[in-house]
């Protein structure tokens, strides 16, 4: 494949050594006012900005509801508060380490199959 242009904002031509015919493109000006392209309308993209708030919100929530019901399970598991303890300590450190070995993965397979993993 050879190719060639006569100017930087001018039409690129690309030519191919096969049976297929030239085909010239016209490259887009860099001060273009066109929107970028998406698939997403607009509800759908604010649906998955909502969905990705609410996972964000989550971890930090659940931690603070289960603060203050520290006691109430000591007492219903018949076992000490430094074991109750313990669970909020794994949890909170998991909470820190998890998301730099899932973002590392995110950026050798992508996004959407860790994305997806987290969920289920």
């Amino acid at each position: 494949m050879v190719l060639s242009s006569t100017d930087t904002n001018g039409p690129l031509k690309v030519s191919s050594f096969g049976s297929k015919p030239d085909v010239e493109q016209a490259q887009t000006a860099p001060n273009s006012q066109e929107a970028p392209y998406s698939t997403f309308t607009k509800s759908q993209k604010r649906w998955i900005i909502l969905l990705i708030a609410m996972a964000g919100f989550f971890s930090p929530l659940s931690a603070n509801i289960y603060f203050p019901a520290i006691n109430y399970l000591a007492r219903d598991l018949s076992i000490s508060l430094e074991l109750i303890n313990l669970t909020i300590t794994a949890y909170l450190l998991c909470q820190g380490i998890v998301p730099s070995l899932i973002g590392d993965t995110a950026d050798m397979i992508g996004r959407r199959p860790v994305y997806i993993a987290a969920f289920v």
